[in-house]
């Protein structure tokens, strides 16, 4: 006999718990119209490609992709940001000025069940496109966010900002070679990742030279191969190097890949073949200071800035130029900048987010304790078919996390 049952990591909603998420939703959605947000509705059903395109194809395996009758790849949308941004490039951008819009709706992610994560939730959300002021837009709608998560409830909550933009001041920087600023810039999206690449360089040029033939020194190798490969990619324009090094290894064949997938090798052989010779010192310096920095906003803000006044990064300190502003127009809007705490590493990759990041957690420490993120993506409307670039900011919370964290705070 067929079960019952609902499809883990879904679930059934009735009486009570169905009128409490009916009411959690409808005070967001008083929440959104009473700041001038509108409401938008963009299908369920969406084609997958933009998903993946913007996302990455790591995101497949988390996600309900499958062909239909028209040979079409679809999906059960796996959130709101994209096909907002998709409806926006297609039916509102023409018309010109700022557009405000909310949303509350289901969305599907497969992950392994666990309270506070779900296959199917319920995302509510809010975002600003073409706003002029980007300073302005970032603050008000983080104070909305702030502000609708009072409005549904909840108690001590804790905002933490960054922005991306502090890195990539300092990868663009002039004084670090194009190898050194491509690699690091494919480790920036894991912020983990890219603190091992500048400790292993730390490591690699502050040890002392071993004499050939002792036990410490490295394996005899081809010495004209580092070069020839690198030579090779010189001649080699970007945009075809990986498919040039897939072809390479696809040649080689997998019976030598051992443990490691071809994509893999290919980014380990681009990366030494790419970054030959230490990390400028100064960059390497203020990455590594950079992603130490965990303070309140104000104190955070002066630690970057010295960073940047003893890296000479005339970028960098433009950059905190711009966060300096944004801290008298919190006060504006009534958020204690006191309680704000700046961590430029905080788990939000450089690939999705342009600037402006922020999360939003109760204050348990818990895994589960984010309730809240958005940020700045001002290429999203043109990567999913927008004519051009158009400044946007936003952010979403599951609402199905925001009533467990409130049963939890009642004791039921």
């Amino acid at each position: 006999m067929a079960t019952t049952e609902p499809v883990s990591g879904a679930f059934d909603l009735a009486e009570e718990s169905a009128v409490r998420a009916e009411a959690l939703a409808e005070a967001a959605r008083a929440h959104f119209r009473s700041a001038g947000y509108g409401p938008v509705k963009p299908p369920i059903l969406e084609r997958a490609a933009p998903f993946l395109d913007r996302l990455g194809e790591e995101i497949r395996s988390r996600m309900y992709i499958f062909t239909d009758p028209g040979g079409h790849e679809v999906c059960l949308r796996p959130e709101l940001t994209i096909p907002t941004a998709r409806l926006y490039a297609d039916s509102v951008h023409r018309r010109g000025g700022p557009f405000r819009c909310y949303y509350v709706g289901s969305v599907f992610r497969f992950d392994w069940p666990r309270a506070g994560r779900y296959r199917q939730f319920t995302q509510v959300g809010a975002e600003f496109f073409n706003g002029t002021d980007a300073a302005a837009a970032d603050v008000e709608v983080l104070a909305l966010a702030q502000g609708l998560l009072g409005a549904l409830g909840v108690a001590d909550a804790r905002v933490q900002v960054g922005d991306v933009s502090f890195f990539a001041a300092l990868l663009a920087d002039e004084r670090l070679s194009a190898g050194w600023r491509t690699r690091l810039s494919r480790a920036a999206p894991d912020w983990a990742a890219l603190e091992r690449e500048l400790a292993e360089d730390a490591q690699r040029h502050a040890r002392p030279a071993a004499e050939p033939g002792s036990p410490d020194a490295p394996a005899a190798v081809d010495p004209g191969a580092d070069s020839e490969i690198g030579a090779l990619l010189d001649q080699t324009p970007a945009a075809q190097r990986d498919a040039l090094l897939g072809r390479i290894l696809t040649a080689v064949g997998p019976e030598h890949f051992g443990v490691r997938t071809p994509e893999e090798i290919a980014r380990r052989l681009l990366s030494r073949a790419e970054a030959r010779g230490p990390i400028e010192p100064a960059i390497a310096t203020a990455l590594t200071d950079l992603l130490a920095v965990d303070r309140p906003l104000a104190d955070g803000l002066a630690e970057v800035r010295r960073i940047a006044d003893a890296a000479g990064s005339a970028s960098l300190a433009a950059v905190v130029d711009g966060w300096e502003r944004r801290v008298g127009l919190l006060v504006e809007r009534g958020v204690d900048a006191a309680a704000v705490r700046l961590r430029p590493r905080m788990g939000r990759g450089i690939h999705y987010y342009t600037g402006f990041v922020f999360e939003i957690h109760d204050g348990t420490g818990s895994p589960e304790s984010q309730l809240c993120g958005g940020g700045r993506y001002d290429d999203l409307v043109e990567s999913v078919g927008g004519t051009e670039p158009v400044p946007a900011v936003g952010f979403s919370l599951g609402l199905e996390r925001v009533q467990l964290r409130l049963d939890e705070e009642a004791g039921t």
